[in-house]
């Protein structure tokens, strides 16, 4: 095991979770977090307008701001640019990676924080991400996390439906001819088949995000992160922690405490 693993609380920041013990690389609130030939590129948080680090040796070589972004969820390389969600106003941004400048966009709705597009998915020559739900309101997520209006959508036009019948979803990997989801509001890592069927559901409690698949291992984070609304199961301030379930047994099989709450992005090392 040798994980990359981002915290966005106070306490969080970015780390590196191996046998040796969990190192913190940096201190600054971080979300979804992309590893490139170019270093580690961080969604962060913090800060009035959405913020992208790029990280070199362990220290911020440049910062880009996206034009009237908040709360940037995710991050990842996407056919050449850097994909960034700009979940409060329901928006993907591609920057251009040697400057920042912004290539091109895709707006889910133009009602704020509707559908909480949040974690994304390059592959196949596509983008696909995650979002709570088609609301028609600013928050209008806000309390329906048990009736499963979330989805896996293809980033272009209308946002292309692959997979539904999800619960508040984060962090969807390809598993075979399938899909590895976090089931966020459930608590579970689910796997679902293309159809939207759910195979297995692995109870993990807590207020699971990220996802990284190591040697038939599946690496789920788990944590209080996100002064959740009342309507969401209760969480409290206690500190967050790696699960890992066996991908062939679909058995919890390990479990690694973090010296932070809030986890969000979980990935192989890869620097």
């Amino acid at each position: 095991m040798d994980l990359l693993v981002s915290g966005l609380t106070p306490d969080g920041g970015v780390f590196r979770v191996n046998d040796n013990g969990c190192e913190r690389l940096d201190t600054t609130p971080t979300m979804g977090m992309a590893q490139t030939d170019r270093g580690l590129f961080c969604a962060r948080l913090g800060f009035k307008e959405a913020r992208v680090d790029r990280l070199e040796g362990g220290r911020v070589a440049e910062s880009w701001l996206v034009p009237g972004g908040a709360h940037p969820h995710d991050v990842t390389l996407d056919r050449g640019a850097l994909a960034v969600t700009d979940t409060l106003h329901d928006r993907i941004v591609w920057l251009d990676l040697d400057d920042g400048s912004v290539l091109d966009q895709w707006q889910a709705t133009e009602l704020g924080d509707a559908w909480h597009v949040n974690t994304l998915l390059p592959g196949d020559d596509r983008l696909y991400a995650t979002h709570f739900g088609r609301f028609d309101g600013n928050r209008g997520w806000f309390g329906h996390g048990p009736e499963r209006k979330g989805e896996l959508i293809e980033v272009s036009g209308d946002g292309p439906v692959v997979l539904r019948g999800l619960s508040a979803p984060h962090s969807p990997r390809r598993f075979g001819d399938n899909w590895l989801i976090v089931n966020t509001f459930e608590g579970a890592l689910s796997l679902v088949a293309p159809d939207s069927s759910r195979l297995v559901d692995v109870v993990l409690g807590g207020w699971p995000v990220g996802l990284a698949l190591v040697d038939g291992v599946a690496w789920v984070g788990v944590g209080d992160s996100h002064r959740l609304p009342s309507s969401l199961p209760p969480h409290g301030c206690t500190p967050g922690k790696l699960v890992g379930v066996s991908t062939k047994t679909w058995k919890v099989v390990a479990e690694v405490p973090l010296p932070f709450s809030g986890v969000y992005a979980v990935q192989a090392f890869e620097l």
